[in-house]
């Protein structure tokens, strides 16, 4: 059963109509394109514990309060989709309420000193942005999956190298995210330890190579799992 009006505009308003799950934040209500009278909402009050006893994270001890606003959160229809798949098994309640009162506590603030949520949805897309094209430029350097058999060391290290180079670039976009930034510079850490070692030994290219390999895919797989990237099949694999 859906939240009555009252409070799912409670929660919309509370939530500045910005989907709550930290690693969305899309805004659920605008304006359509071509008919100025109508309006576009994607923006929907889900429940945290579910009603029905099939419902995701459903508790029978707390009907009293299922239907209360603090069982509600808003989010945009594809994450409430999203939390509720396999009976809620990959969100579990706590979770929910952290990004709720998180999110709550932003607005708050943000209204209290009369600034734009805007400049920090941006900043959330581009170190988005930022951390899928780290692991895409790992998924593109081949001396990270070759077998040795078919790899020179020469071509590896220059491989390595503008990897780490690359991988710099992309650093240097990140804006105010520590667990980004540290990512990344282990992936650069890991390509910059190579380099230093082979510069005085050729002969250690090979066992150098096999703990870049680790350090920059465990990296990469990091980054999907924390801002919601999609991982290639060189590195998923």
């Amino acid at each position: 059963m859906a939240f009555p009006l009252k409070i799912a505009e409670k929660l919309a308003y509370n939530s500045a109509y910005i989907c709550n799950y930290p690693k969305c934040n899309t805004l659920t209500v605008g304006p359509t394109a071509s008919t100025k009278h109508l309006a576009k909402k994607i923006g929907e009050a889900a429940h945290m514990e579910g009603e029905a006893a099939t419902s995701a994270r459903h508790n029978e001890f707390n009907q009293d309060l299922v239907q209360d606003i603090s069982n509600g959160i808003w989010l945009c229809a594809n994450c409430h989709t999203m939390i509720d798949k396999n009976g809620g098994v990959d969100f579990q309640l706590h979770e929910l309420k952290e990004w709720k009162a998180e999110h709550e506590m932003l607005i708050a603030s943000l209204l209290m000193m009369h600034k734009s949520p805007l400049p920090l949805i941006r900043r959330n897309s581009l170190n988005q942005r930022i951390a899928q094209n780290a692991i895409d430029l790992a998924a593109d350097c081949g001396a990270l999956f070759q077998p040795q058999v078919y790899e020179d060391p020469i071509l590896v290290i220059k491989s390595i190298g503008a990897l780490r180079k690359t991988l710099g670039a992309e650093l240097k976009k990140v804006q105010d995210d520590k667990k980004l930034r540290a990512s990344i510079q282990e992936m650069q850490n890991g390509c910059r330890e190579l380099m230093n070692l082979s510069s005085t030994d050729m002969s250690i290219v090979w066992p150098s190579l096999e703990i870049v390999r680790f350090r920059v895919l465990k990296a990469a797989r990091s980054l999907a799992t924390d801002f919601g990237c999609q991982l290639p099949s060189q590195i998923s694999s």
